[in-house]
């Protein structure tokens, strides 16, 4: 939105306005004398919107017409001139000192920034997290948002809205940092329980048909007869539900995206390395890491004897192929997917299979501070539960012993 040149002697600028200042949402344009006029008009619509516009009068006319109101504000002030004054000054910090924008013209810019410095996946997610962000507010000034308008609109985000808050309270800290606003409406907004901790997990026996099922050892329903259709579900399954893996670390999100790989296992030595390309992005300089906890290696290792071996990514497929196998496999075998089960499963089961593993160890080989890996990951569960879960072998569950060899 930028003052153009028109072919006319009267008024020979323009400006074309986007359809989302509209209510019918048609582009309009508006013409001016000069360069000056329109240039002015584009400002004062990023500011304070069209409508707001339209009712602008010169500052003789403002005068005349609000010096009742300004005398009552004085008088509601306790005639102090001073803190009229303060008050005008702090408009004029925290609205007209910030870079004029609405919510939508501060998204776009965001993500575009964003674009350059976070992987294809989590910009992805950045962007339809904001979507409802830009439904709620799109035409309003960004600068103008409160406190209290981001409390209603969480409020109104049906079920889990964690993630929501998270991308939402990082787009805000970025306005402020580069000067769309003087103050963060996010710095008083806490998540609250009901805003999404997912801590559901599988339980041992379902989650050992899950594996028996996707390796070919038995049918999706009793009586069936054992399919490989699901192979390439096997070793995410392992290397979630055995490693803690994240999603994106077990399999490639795009074509371009790296994921653990065979080089990556390490068994002879005791350990499977997590490279920084695999890892969750953070702002620790280094995120690569290894699990070397020997029951975790073992159930894994065992798995892993089943999938088809070779030198690229363990998981043969990407994510949209995943996605459609997920649908297949609970429409064969009637057995839902709990968002972050695996994961969830992982760490609820470790703390609990001997009494010795600590929360310290365990967020560490899950790559996470220790209090969000008890928040958002650990569900409390009865004492020695966690031998069930990693003890279950293709053959039936049996002791951990040591490993030997390399794999």
């Amino acid at each position: 939105m930028t003052p153009l040149r028109f072919p006319s002697k009267t008024t020979p600028w323009c400006v074309q306005l986007p359809g989302r200042f509209a209510a019918d949402r048609k582009r309009k344009t508006r013409y001016f004398k000069t360069r000056e006029e329109a240039a002015k008009f584009v400002s004062q619509v990023k500011k304070f919107g069209l409508a707001a516009v339209h009712q602008v009068k010169s500052v003789e006319q403002s005068a005349k017409e609000f010096a009742p109101q300004v005398l009552d504000a004085l008088e509601r002030l306790g005639g102090d001139p001073a803190k009229l004054w303060e008050a005008v000054t702090d408009y004029e910090r925290s609205k007209l000192s910030v870079k004029p924008a609405t919510v939508r013209e501060g998204i776009e810019e965001f993500c575009a920034v964003r674009k350059k410095k976070v992987a294809r996946r989590t910009h992805d997610d950045d962007r339809w997290r904001l979507l409802r962000l830009l439904r709620a507010f799109e035409y309003h000034p960004l600068s103008s948002l409160s406190e209290s308008d981001l409390r209603r609109f969480f409020d109104k985000i049906p079920g889990h809205s964690r993630s929501i808050y998270k991308t939402v309270k990082v787009f805000f800290r970025w306005a402020r940092e580069y000067g769309y606003l003087a103050l963060n409406p996010m710095d008083g907004i806490r998540p609250t329980e009901d805003w999404g901790t997912h801590k559901g997990i599988y339980a041992p026996s379902t989650f050992e048909r899950m594996l028996r099922i996707a390796a070919g050892l038995e049918g999706p329903l009793p009586g069936e007869a054992p399919t490989k259709r699901f192979i390439a579900l096997l070793p995410w399954f392992a290397l979630s539900g055995f490693c803690g893996l994240r999603s994106c670390e077990a399999f490639p999100s795009f074509r371009e995206s790296d994921a653990i790989r065979w080089g990556d296992f390490y068994f002879s030595r005791g350990f499977v390395e997590i490279r920084d390309s695999v890892a969750k992005r953070t702002r620790k300089s280094s995120s690569r890491r290894h699990i070397e906890t020997a029951h975790y290696l073992e159930a894994l290792r065992s798995w892993l004897a089943l999938c088809p071996k070779g030198i690229g990514f363990v998981v043969p497929v990407r994510e949209r192929r995943i996605g459609v196998l997920k649908t297949e496999f609970t429409r064969a075998t009637g057995i839902k997917f709990v968002e972050n089960g695996f994961r969830n499963s992982f760490a609820s089961y470790a703390l609990t299979y001997d009494g010795l593993q600590g929360v310290g160890k365990l967020a560490l080989e899950m790559g996470n501070s220790e209090p969000v890996c008890k928040r958002f990951y650990v569900k409390t569960l009865e004492p020695r539960t966690g031998k069930a879960w990693f003890n279950l072998r293709p053959e039936g569950p049996v002791n951990v012993i040591a490993l030997k060899g390399a794999a």
